[in-house]
């Protein structure tokens, strides 16, 4: 019984001290080629990290299976459970990693809730989204004093998209021209969108005509 359990120490011990020598080289070697992915509901989906990216990063002293623990052999033939920042920036971690900008609030907001939910919504990366995090400041907006809710919030303090009048608040008369006339243009794309639409159904149940679907794209 003492073999048995001084067997299973060694092998726990093994196992542990080789995921930590895991080196950054090993996972590079796929996922270092520029066309390395995967193809995933029909679409391609790239895998690929540019090592001098990663290295001059803020994370770059970091080794990969740091964040991804369930690494445990080079090639993993499975799936990796999606990582968050949140898993290291939070308050009172142990690892150091800054909690300035409040991370943890993201859960409590409303891009945080909807995420949690299953559904699409920006995540901590689609704002600090200098490669890999390059640089360990926040972002222009929270630089110049800026939060989300100085932009995006409407009646009762609900989210809102910004109106010309919130953007002309900061911004100069030009930036407002710009936005309002953008704005103009994609309502109009919209509107012929709709319009074309029974014309686009009327086609597709009378003809598969190549030539039909070329001639209602140029009235776009």
């Amino acid at each position: 019984m003492k073999k048995f359990w001084l067997l299973i120490i060694f092998v726990f011990f093994f196992f542990e001290f080789s995921i930590s020598q895991i080196k950054n080289e090993r996972c590079l070697i796929c996922h270092g080629v520029k066309n390395f992915g995967i193809a995933e509901g029909g679409k391609f989906i790239s895998l690929y990290v540019s090592k001098k990216d990663y290295e001059t990063s803020v994370h770059g002293k970091f080794a990969c299976v740091s964040c991804h623990v369930d690494v445990r052999v080079i090639p993993h033939l499975t799936k990796l459970r999606k990582i968050h920042c949140l898993q290291c920036h939070f308050e009172d971690n142990v690892v150091g990693a800054p909690v300035a900008a409040k991370p943890e609030k993201y859960k409590e907001s409303i891009h945080g809730r909807t995420l949690a939910k299953g559904k699409s919504a920006p995540d901590c990366k689609d704002c600090h989204t200098v490669s890999l995090c390059q640089t360990d400041s926040e972002d222009f907006m929270y630089q110049a004093g800026i939060s989300c809710q100085d932009c995006h919030s409407g009646e009762k303090n609900l989210p809102a998209r910004p109106s010309a009048e919130i953007c002309g608040a900061c911004h100069e008369q030009s930036y407002v021209d710009d936005f309002v006339g953008k704005q103009k243009q994609l309502r109009e794309l919209i509107a012929r969108w709709n319009n074309l639409i029974p014309e686009m159904i009327r086609s597709l149940k009378v003809s598969s005509s190549i030539a039909k679907f070329d001639e209602i794209r140029k009235m776009i």
